[in-house]
């Protein structure tokens, strides 16, 4: 391959990797701690509300947000990251009930056997990530962990630290798997990446490939980074274009 590093795939942790209410019920409940009970209500609400259908609340990006939302300018920035950590120590003392998705075993093998780099590429602390890894029984099936990533802005220097841009061609060699549009798709697409956007089709929310379910697209993946691999003179992705495989 010229020199250049194995094709990357980089996976994100909370909704993509790792499945489960617990953790995000954990941060509203410390967050909530600092709130009067009005306000506690409502935070209470509206992320139950979120996660039975977040199709129906679209101004917020996922349920870490709604919390989030609700946080703002009424915590400081302590009692935020105060509370936000205390969860992640619990998901780290196997607390809650998570679960990896369907197809991910298979898709992280299927991935390591065409010797592409399967990296977790994360905003998390590193508080609870191998823990959970390996209670998932995905631990073995990564290369490496990236936390504290800063997404959607850290983006640059993840692919810096992956290696992900080719010498040759100067195309970006790796593909960008999540549930979070604006952190783990859209940054990575404008850089000319491959995308897998786990999330019901959305025509204002374009990915190489959308699906509302990862086992739904473990195929299409596997058969992009084939395509991507495939050429031992370094060829890089796909470009230009999007496929437009929605499942």
């Amino acid at each position: 391959m010229n020199g250049d590093s194995a094709f990357a795939v980089a996976f994100d942790f909370d909704g993509t990797v790792c499945l489960g209410d617990g953790p995000v019920k954990a941060y509203a409940e410390a967050v909530c701690a600092h709130l009067d009970r009005d306000d506690a209500a409502t935070l209470n609400d509206e992320l139950e509300r979120f996660l039975a259908c977040p199709v129906d609340m679209p101004k917020y990006s996922d349920a870490y947000d709604v919390v989030q939302a609700h946080a703002a300018g009424r915590l400081t920035a302590e009692q935020s990251q105060d509370a936000y950590l205390r969860s992640r120590r619990m998901l780290a003392e196997g607390t809650f009930d998570v679960r990896p998705p369907e197809g991910l075993k298979s898709l992280l093998e299927r991935l390591g056997e065409l010797g592409c780099r399967r990296v977790l590429v994360t905003n998390s602390p590193m508080i609870g990530l191998r823990e959970t890894l390996d209670r998932l029984g995905v631990l073995a099936g990564f290369d490496g962990i990236i936390a504290g990533a800063a997404k959607p802005g850290g983006w640059p220097k993840v692919i810096e630290r992956l290696s992900a841009v080719r010498r040759r061609t100067g195309e970006l060699s790796m593909m960008s798997i999540g549930d979070y549009w604006t952190n783990d798709i859209a940054p990575v697409r404008a850089a000319g990446g491959l995308t897998a956007f786990i999330h019901e089709p959305d025509p204002s929310l374009p990915a190489t490939i959308t699906a509302p379910t990862l086992r739904q697209m473990v195929d299409d993946i596997v058969g992009l980074c084939v395509a991507a691999t495939a050429d031992a003179g370094g060829a890089g992705p796909l470009s230009g274009t999007d496929r437009n495989r929605v499942r």
